[in-house]
């Protein structure tokens, strides 16, 4: 039902979309059967999947790591920080890293018996995989501390597992450093035996030089021999004593008392010097005793080669360094220090019913009032008197109440409120033409036109009533007219005949123009421009 006053009524196609909050309260009450089994659905799920679903524990080692460097200061071993912030937080990534490797986890089940101790990781084809899935590795904020945790079917298991991969991280870190150490004094060792080699090469050199060679200045271009500050002091005097007789020679002769001198003391500095040979000879034997007799005899023992005190200069820094290194190898510390061992736990850290029920529910929720909300959007039937404003974007006039065959009390102040509001919206009845139609048949738009006719005659208002149902008429049986004679006939007529000779008056006043007889073609008879001329009469 709807006045003709120009505005276009305009269905909406792609569903009804809520407008207040109370639309949306609608919606959910009148659907809240549909929510309540969704929700019980999601809720039984949730419960029959956390009842049947394994139960896991979770269990954590506590860690220590020190990222610190150690270094020899003088004779004491310390450890000095050298990482700034991020720095050290790079490290620590680095740690987790090697934590959850497979290397790191491969090295724990083979070194800890895994497979053997925890029966159904063997199960699986890649058991390394399964158990770095199930591994955890965080840092504790602010701290050094490190937490290794594992997931498993079986507390007792699960605290195996995270003990096992503590341990072979500790035990892995202490092998790799005391590798590299022992690498580095390996070298400093095979350094020190090359250059002990040389110099017992160079000492057996001047050795049988020393015991084949008489000439003084041959035996000075020795090595040995030339870094001997006190043989070099003796050759010295010996050649400043013979420049002195050469000198005294053209002056003197033989018997005179400063030529006997000098033959004296030239003849001590010679025999000095000879026997200072002679002891630096056996200087050179002893220290090739103490060089050893090979390469790796020379180089056997650095501490014990340190407290020799071996005077050559050329050894002290390579010496220095290797028992600096040797100390280091001696006194190191694993970096990594188990806090807290991982012990088995009594509860399980999954399946938690309270978090999956509540969680089903959400989703229940949500589900369901998604499901709710889509179907309204869908739905394009009018259930309500805010759906036909909503949709046709009119305001509504009306309400009648269905009854049978005459309107009762309540129909009849249904009119009543009708025909009111029809005054009203015809701008103080400036509009004066009223269509009522409707979108299929037997929907009583036949009676209820009668009725406001009826109403409007009642008050006193002129009111003609066009049938112009020329399908199937009612309206003529309604108002008690004889509707044998009517519109089709008028369209039909010649020009010049007037309408009003086909009117026909109702008991209640009411001028009814009938249908007529039903037209082979009524579209055509409508489409008329007498018929337009008509409903402006």
């Amino acid at each position: 039902m709807q006045e003709t006053t120009g505005n276009e009524a305009v269905l909406a196609g792609g569903g009804r979309a809520p407008r207040h909050l109370w639309d949306y309260w609608r919606i959910v009450w009148e659907g809240r059967w549909k929510l309540l089994v969704v929700l019980v659905l999601t809720c039984g799920v949730a419960v029959a999947g956390t009842y049947f679903m394994k139960k896991k524990y979770w269990s954590t080692a506590l860690l220590e790591v020190n990222l610190s460097s150690a270094v020899v200061i003088g004779s004491e071993l310390e450890r000095v920080q050298t990482r700034n912030y991020f720095e050290r937080d790079q490290a620590f990534n680095t740690e987790f890293e090697k934590i959850q490797s497979r290397r790191m986890i491969g090295l724990a089940i083979e070194e800890h018996g895994i497979l053997e101790k925890v029966p159904e990781l063997s199960r699986f084809r890649d058991p390394i995989l399964i158990l770095q899935r199930q591994l955890r590795a965080s840092r504790v904020p602010q701290t050094n501390a490190v937490r290794i945790s594992v997931t498993w079917f079986d507390p007792d298991q699960a605290a195996l597992l995270a003990n096992a991969i503590a341990n072979t991280y500790m035990d892995t870190d202490k092998r790799v450093r005391t590798q590299e150490i022992e690498d580095r004094v390996a070298n400093i060792r095979k350094l020190v035996g090359e250059r002990t080699a040389e110099r017992r090469r160079m000492l057996e050199y001047d050795l049988e030089r020393l015991r084949t060679e008489d000439d003084i200045d041959t035996l000075f271009n020795l090595t040995s021999v030339a870094e001997d500050e006190s043989l070099k002091n003796l050759r010295d005097e010996v050649q400043s004593l013979e420049r002195e007789r050469d000198s005294l020679t053209g002056q003197y002769g033989p018997g005179h008392p400063e030529m006997i001198r000098n033959r004296r003391e030239l003849s001590t500095a010679r025999t000095q010097l000879r026997e200072a040979l002679e002891a630096h000879e056996a200087f050179i034997v002893e220290e090739l005793k103490t060089l050893g007799t090979s390469e790796e005899e020379g180089a056997s023992d650095l501490l014990s080669t340190q407290q020799r005190e071996v005077q050559a200069e050329m050894y002290e820094e390579l010496l220095k360094a290797g028992f600096q290194q040797a100390m280091m190898a001696q006194t190191l510390e694993s970096k990594i220090k188990i806090i807290d061992p991982a012990i088995p736990e009594i509860r399980p850290v999954s399946p938690r019913p309270f978090l999956n029920l509540a969680l089903a529910i959400v989703v229940g929720l949500g589900f369901g009032g998604g499901l709710l909300f889509f179907q309204e959007y869908l739905d394009v039937s009018v259930k309500t008197l805010e759906d036909v404003e909503n949709d046709v974007g009119l305001n509504l006039l009306a309400v009648v109440p269905a009854y049978k065959d005459r309107p009762d009390k309540v129909s009849g102040e249904a009119y009543q409120t009708l025909r009111t509001s029809v005054v009203f919206a015809s701008d103080g009845r400036r509009d004066n033409v009223l269509l009522i139609t409707a979108a299929a048949p037997r929907e009583g738009k036949t009676r209820t036109i009668a009725e406001l006719a009826r109403t409007l005659a009642a008050t006193g208002d002129s009111v003609v009533v066009l049938d112009c149902d020329l399908r199937k008429p009612a309206l003529a049986r309604d108002l008690r007219v004889d509707g044998r004679r009517g519109l089709s006939n008028y369209l039909a007529s010649p020009e010049g005949e007037h309408w009003r000779g086909y009117l026909q008056r109702s008991p209640e006043g009411v001028d009814v123009l009938p249908p007529g007889p039903v037209p082979p073609n009524p579209l055509h008879l409508l489409g008329l421009e007498r018929f337009r001329q008509l409903v402006q009469e």
